[in-house]
Formats: C-alpha cells, structure tokens, sequence
C-alpha cells in the first residue's frame, strides 16, 4: 500500500496543536492561566501599595516604575510563547514540507522525500491515533508520522491496515 502526501506547515501546526491537547496539566499551562495570575499578581501589588501609601511610604515614581516594570513583563509573557512556537516551526524548504512517500508493507513503513529516505519496522511504533483530522503514527511521545486523512482515498483501510500491526 502506498500513499504519496504533501506535508506543510498547517499540518505541522494541527500536528502541535494534538501534541498539546494531549500534555500533562502539570507540564501545560494555557494562556488563560497565565492572564488569571497576572491579574492576581496586579491585584496584590496595588494592595501592597496601598498599604504603604497608608503608612505614609509611598514614593510616586516608584509606583509607576513598579508598575511599568509589571506591564511590560505581563506583555513579554504573552509574546513569549509565540515567539517561542514560530521557533520551532519547519521551514518551507525543510524536510517536513513538501511532498512524501509512504510505502505500507509487511515489514513496516519506508518513507521517502526529497533528500530523505527512512524504513521503520512496525516493532517501534508505540500506537497510532487518528485525530484533528491526521493519522499519527507515534514512534514515540511526540515524534509521528503524520498522514492528513484528506489526502487519503480510503482513509478507514488505511487505519486499519496498521491497527492490525502496531
């Protein structure tokens, strides 16, 4: 069985975005968290600065330094993740874009792009997921081969065809 599939960066991105969904609480904090805390730590800081304004130690300038120094670090964090991701993201001339060649055998999977050739043996898959519109064929937790379901003629036989082998 053989699939020919064109990979880009919204693949990439969809691909992310399962990757994502599926992390640890622990390990993943989303942007609202993040805009919940900052808002605690805003809160407090004008409390404190209340309370020494009472106290009759207040510095003005200081205040506004404090404060500016808050907004510019709650704007920096926003930013940060997407900078951070764009980092990350493949290159239109790099290996992951572009067209690939998925051959589907009793062994395992070959695959095959421009300047790129690998075989995997269906003993190192770990489990394939169909999602988000992708079938992911996980070698480990977070490195997959990605099949967009809507370049695939009969996408059902395909799943099936490696559900039986993994």
């Amino acid at each position: 069985m053989e699939e020919r599939i064109n990979l880009s960066v919204q693949t990439w991105d969809v691909f992310n975005q399962y990757l994502n969904s599926e992390s640890p609480r622990k390990y993943y904090q989303s942007k609202l968290s993040k805009v919940i805390n900052s808002v605690a730590y805003f809160v407090l800081l004008i409390f404190l600065m209340g309370v020494l304004s009472n106290l009759g130690e207040l510095h003005i300038p200081t205040l506004m330094t404090v404060l500016l120094f808050w907004f510019l670090t709650f704007i920096l964090s926003l930013t940060t993740r997407k900078r951070l991701y764009k980092t990350y993201e493949p290159a239109q001339e790099g290996p992951f874009c572009g067209i690939h060649n998925f051959e589907f055998n009793e062994e395992g999977v070959k695959t095959s792009c421009e300047g790129h050739y690998a075989f995997n043996s269906w003993n190192i898959f770990k489990r394939v997921v169909n999602s988000h519109g992708l079938i992911m064929i996980f070698l480990d937790n977070a490195k997959a081969l990605i099949i967009p379901i809507d370049q695939l003629e009969n996408p059902d036989e395909l799943l099936e065809y490696i559900s039986k082998r993994i």
